[in-house]
């Protein structure tokens, strides 16, 4: 058993977000396409006789940060009597769709289940992270899945080929709560497949593939917000496409191969926006 693990945690994109319904447990069913991506922040874990955790950013700490949470969860669930510290080194933006916190518990939960040889297997984990969110088990998972339910049903897909992307985030993010009421808001929306971007993706066509995305949490924004503006500049810049992530706010392109995503990104930061070039893993 290690005293110190140190863990990427890697965020994530919905190439593809469906909202539903409200279910009688007052969550709302999706269903998503959802990759992890290269963008990550570094989770260290040190043993303790304790239970700690700090940022590298001024985010919430020790017992309101998910990554305590997550890790207190985890002794009281095995009966293990231990501790640990944890640095969380942001690098994904925060309360951006991109599962940012979800991610760090995930990385929480593997690497303690590493560091006390604990045993669980990863629907194990998954069954202790869906009590932190429903993005947990995504991030537990780590790979390419088509996701349902609240999103913890998960089925793995195939990502023929990683998909070249600039991330980019131009606003503040709205609550994840207040975009669900919007959306239950607004009437008649479209029913709509995933086939489309399964295929496509599952083929290695990227070109097809970006222009098969979609989120419908996109009908919450208008042409005046600064997620319009961050996917006008990734389009100007030579995206096939370009979608929000989650319900915002930040919005990726995907370019057909990596010198045009990289040069987009100098571009784009030059009108005074962070950006990140990445791939699909």
């Amino acid at each position: 058993m290690k005293d110190t693990l140190i863990l990427n945690a890697n965020a994530k994109i919905n190439i593809t977000l469906q909202v539903g319904g409200v279910r009688e447990d007052g969550y709302h069913s999706l269903r998503s396409i959802m990759a992890p991506i290269t963008l990550c922040d570094t989770v260290t874990l040190t043993k303790s006789d304790d239970l700690g955790c700090k940022c590298s950013r001024p985010l919430p700490t020790e017992s309101d940060n998910i990554a305590y949470k997550a890790a207190k969860l985890f002794f009281e669930t095995t009966g293990i009597n231990g501790g640990v510290d944890i640095f969380i080194k942001k690098r994904i933006p925060v309360s951006a769709g991109m599962g940012g916190g979800s991610t760090d518990a995930a990385a929480t939960l593997k690497g303690l289940n590493e560091m006390y040889d604990a045993g669980l297997s990863e629907n194990e984990l998954c069954e202790i992270g869906v009590k932190l969110g429903a993005d947990v088990p995504f991030c537990i998972y780590n790979r390419p899945c088509f996701a349902e339910g609240i999103g913890e049903i998960l089925t793995p897909i195939r990502i023929y080929r990683p998909l070249p992307l600039v991330v980019t985030i131009g606003s503040e993010g709205a609550s994840t709560k207040l975009m669900y009421q919007i959306i239950d808001s607004i009437e008649n929306r479209e029913d709509w497949s995933h086939t489309d971007a399964l295929h496509y993706l599952n083929i290695g066509n990227i070109r097809r593939a970006a222009r098969s995305m979609r989120n419908d949490f996109e009908l919450c924004y208008d042409d005046e917000s600064g997620v319009a503006e961050s996917r006008r500049l990734l389009l100007e810049s030579g995206a096939i496409a370009a979608m929000m992530s989650g319900s915002g706010s930040s919005v990726f392109g995907v370019y057909n191969n990596m010198y045009l995503a990289k040069r987009a990104v100098e571009t784009i930061r030059k009108n005074n926006r962070f950006a990140w070039y990445c791939t699909t893993t």
